[in-house]
């Protein structure tokens, strides 16, 4: 079994990669300012989804041929890339024709593939994920240990700022032409962002 100092360097680490900026944290506070918790739990789900989609994944190897094959990689990356740029697009139309945003569902699919296609999940199962893997205990245990940690994690920072922010959203829903466009050009700059890193890093 994993040891419990490893177990809460694992757990640490799954709460700062929520806690961090992404794609789904952007798409979370969108949701619950907009649309308030209830409506945001099924795009919650969906993040979670796919992250338990990825966990598998990596359990049978393809996030090892992911990481290994710079070319799968960089098809994987540059979907996902195009895809933020899509949404950001999607929500700064939003903001330039004034729509409510209750119009802006964020669906359970929507949350799948926000997972599935972050640049950040991708980076996290093919380099993180493995470090965390032990050779003298079993590999199908471990996995399940670790996903529920990273699923339990993810859920509770996310239900705390969807909370909070469902909260504010009288406030917020004064702002929401604002509140569209920094949501757009944030997922527009993550996706720009990864295409950079393909072309001037790898």
């Amino acid at each position: 079994m994993i040891e419990t100092n490893i177990l809460l360097v694992y757990l640490s680490t799954c709460i700062i990669a929520a806690l961090s900026p992404g794609p789904g944290m952007v798409a979370v506070l969108s949701s619950s300012i907009n649309q308030g918790l209830a409506k945001t739990l099924p795009l919650m789900m969906g993040l979670l989804f796919g992250l338990i989609f990825m966990s598998i994944i990596s359990t049978i190897g393809l996030g090892l041929v992911l990481a290994s094959s710079k070319f799968i990689y960089n098809i994987i990356t540059f979907t996902s890339a195009f895809y933020l740029c899509y949404m950001g697009l999607c929500s700064i139309s939003f903001a330039r024709n004034k729509v409510n945003l209750d119009s802006e569902n964020y669906s359970f699919f929507s949350g799948v593939i926000i997972s599935v296609l972050n640049p950040k999940t991708l980076v996290f199962f093919t380099t993180l994920f493995p470090t965390f893997i032990s050779e003298d205990a079993p590999l199908s245990l471990q996995v399940l240990v670790l996903t529920v940690i990273l699923v339990a994690s993810t859920f509770s920072v996310h239900l705390l700022y969807a909370g909070i922010f469902s909260k504010l959203s009288n406030y917020y829903l004064s702002l929401s032409i604002y509140i569209n466009w920094a949501v757009g050009g944030v997922f527009i700059a993550l996706g720009l962002s990864s295409i950079y890193l393909i072309f001037y890093v790898s």
